[in-house]
């Protein structure tokens, strides 16, 4: 039977060590919010200090749920590391907050403004999820690692699956994304809304179809992300440089996904084809298929 302990409060003595160590893993694993408590004993095998132990366990564990005004100051003031980061949170930040229209903001003006828990339990398990700024020159989804949490101004998707990715970074979501979505000045405003959650992923796809876009989005992915990382440039300055030009292996990497894409929609590839009115026609039939 699997133990549930969301919004649970669990006290563990000789948490740092043994049994009372594995105890604390296990509630925090649970959903509990844990709190240690042990003696310092140096060399004897357990935990230094707090922070180690909140260390161990895994991160993912420990947000669900948010801390008083009171217990961040005993956090805080027990554990040197985090004083000189509150005292700029409360310098930069809450001058800022005092005059916010929202009082939950206004109050509780060390935390997120939105915690977003739908997403976070959303990313959960994957090690990997896929992000795109809301306004952009290029819609280019980019694999980030779940240790990295994105912020307000980014779309994130919470799929790791490649082929997914190869579907968001295709010509054919491209062409979707700029006939749905508006602008600011020139670069494209993604919106979940618009150009997500009404663009038809395929359905029915073979292993082997999805296989193929993987491969490609794989190697369209490290290929990239290392080329602008040894050039020191942005991955929008590397499109800037690369992706109008037929001779690049950016621009001949895009067009083997567009053609992997195509297939996987069982369509026949043609070189500058939008092919909106049959992914219109797709959402037309699904709408039509659920009435």
């Amino acid at each position: 039977m699997k133990l549930s302990l969301n919004e649970q409060v669990a006290l563990v003595t000789g948490a740092s060590r043994g049994i009372g160590a594995a105890i604390a893993d296990a509630l925090a694993n649970a959903g509990a919010f844990v709190i240690g408590n042990d003696q310092d004993t140096p060399g004897g095998g357990g935990f230094s200090s707090a922070q180690q132990f909140v260390g161990s366990i895994d991160e993912f564990k420990i947000y669900r749920r948010e801390l008083s005004r009171e217990e961040v100051v005993a956090v805080y003031n027990d554990n040197t590391k985090y004083k000189e980061p509150f005292e700029r949170v409360k310098e930069t930040v809450k001058p800022i907050r005092d005059n916010n229209k929202r009082k939950a903001r206004r109050v509780n003006w060390w935390k997120f403004g939105e915690r977003r828990p739908g997403m976070r339990k959303a990313l959960e398990g994957l090690n990997a999820y896929f992000c795109l700024p809301k306004i952009a020159k290029y819609t280019c989804f980019q694999a980030i690692d779940i240790s990295i949490l994105p912020c307000e101004a980014n779309m994130a998707v919470a799929s790791s699956d490649f082929f997914i990715l190869g579907i968001l970074n295709s010509k054919i979501h491209l062409d979707w994304v700029k006939a749905q979505s508006s602008t600011l000045k020139s670069d494209i405003r993604y919106t979940n809304t618009t150009c997500y959650e009404t663009f038809p992923f395929p359905k029915n796809v073979s292993e082997k179809a999805k296989e193929k876009v993987r491969v490609i989005m794989t190697e369209l992915e490290n290929f990239r992300k290392q080329e602008a990382i040894e050039a020191k440039i942005t991955i929008t300055k590397f499109y800037n440089l690369f992706i109008n030009e037929p001779s690049s292996k950016l621009f001949k990497l895009h067009e083997k996904l567009d053609k992997a894409v195509c297939l996987a929609y069982g369509w026949k590839y043609k070189e500058q084809k939008n092919y909106n009115e049959e992914l219109l026609k797709l959402n037309e039939e699904r709408f039509e298929a659920e009435i």
